[in-house]
């Protein structure tokens, strides 16, 4: 049983829960009234997130698999989708993360 979209679905699921997390732990820091607590819970699952997307990429691309031109593209695009958008999560939560420590 051929299953070649295993490792695409994983990163799809994962860099849009990192996208989801990444821009909605702000609005987590009102869940309670005196404590940051949802809010650094937010930031650490878009890290986690970022970080899974990004690790099962690198595994994707060391996974030897024979593909399907249409799949290769489906997977690059996922791939390539993935990885940028993994990467502008950790960077936009880490400028929010700043910004807010610094009050701005």
């Amino acid at each position: 049983m051929r299953k070649p979209f295993v490792f695409t679905a994983i990163i799809a699921i994962a860099t849009i829960a990192a996208c989801f997390f990444g821009y909605e732990f702000q609005e987590m820091a009102y869940w309670t009234r005196d404590s940051m607590f949802w809010y650094w819970v937010g930031a650490v699952l878009s890290y986690l997130f970022s970080a899974a997307a990004i690790i099962f990429i690198i595994i994707d691309i060391a996974t030897k698999r024979t593909l399907g031109k249409i799949e290769r593209v489906i997977d690059g695009v996922v791939m390539g989708g993935g990885m940028l958008v993994a990467i502008l999560t950790i960077l936009w939560t880490t400028f929010v993360i700043i910004a807010g420590q610094s009050e701005m």
